[in-house]
């Protein structure tokens, strides 16, 4: 199932991540992110915060209901020249890790996560 995520950059190194069909995914990935590292010259991003429910429509409550179970919640791009299918943005606890909540294909990274076609 497709799941279109909303993004806006905040003074370009902050991500506010709303929306999702399945609400623990949504509980999970809903929130604010700040630039955390690099990964093979890409950003990666850490939620820094869940978002109220007001600010995404009705989505998280408070982050009670986040189905992270304590992880850390990292977006970032993975390119993989082998099985380049495989290529994209990544919502996972690790990067590169074998848990991943959502996948967006890219081939490019560009400068942003794309805001449409994940799932």
């Amino acid at each position: 199932m497709a799941r279109r995520w909303q993004r806006q950059l905040c003074g370009g190194q902050e991500l506010v991540v709303c929306g999702g069909a399945d609400k623990v995914i949504r509980a999970t990935l809903e929130g604010t992110y700040s630039f955390h590292t690099e990964h093979r010259g890409c950003p990666v991003f850490r939620r820094r915060s869940p978002l109220p429910a007001s600010v995404c429509g009705g989505g998280s409550s408070s982050g009670t209901e986040s189905g992270s179970r304590g992880y850390d919640v990292l977006l970032y791009f993975w390119e993989d020249a082998s099985s380049p299918r495989l290529s994209g943005w990544y919502f996972g606890p690790e990067v590169a890790g074998d848990l991943v909540w959502a996948f967006r294909p890219s081939r490019c990274p560009g400068q942003a996560p794309p805001s449409s076609g994940w799932r």
